[in-house]
């Protein structure tokens, strides 16, 4: 594995840079075996997946519009948040990889 950086810690790095999050719920038993994620959660503005490695992300992202990959997480992102919103979430994305 790339990292330790569970989907959870992601969540955590999004409230703790104050960007909407709200109602979060783990998605991984429905999302994942279609997806092959390791682990997934929905917002009302975010979807966090997490992946066995940054090779299987890059297949999901690919097929996926909208999103920000970063290591083996990817963020699906609401139609709507700006671009502005976007470039927040994927510097919230970021710092909680270091």
């Amino acid at each position: 594995m790339l990292n330790n950086v569970s989907v959870a810690e992601v969540l955590n790095a999004l409230t703790k840079a104050k960007l909407p999050a709200l109602n979060p719920h783990d998605v991984t038993a429905s999302a994942c075996p279609t997806a092959g994620c390791l682990e997934a959660t929905d917002t009302d503005t975010v979807s966090i997946l997490k992946f066995p490695s940054t090779g299987r992300a890059e297949l999901y992202a690919a097929a996926v519009p909208d999103m920000l990959q970063v290591e083996d997480i990817v963020v699906v992102f609401a139609p709507t948040l700006t671009s502005e919103q976007k470039a927040a979430y994927g510097q919230a994305v970021k710092n909680a990889m270091r």
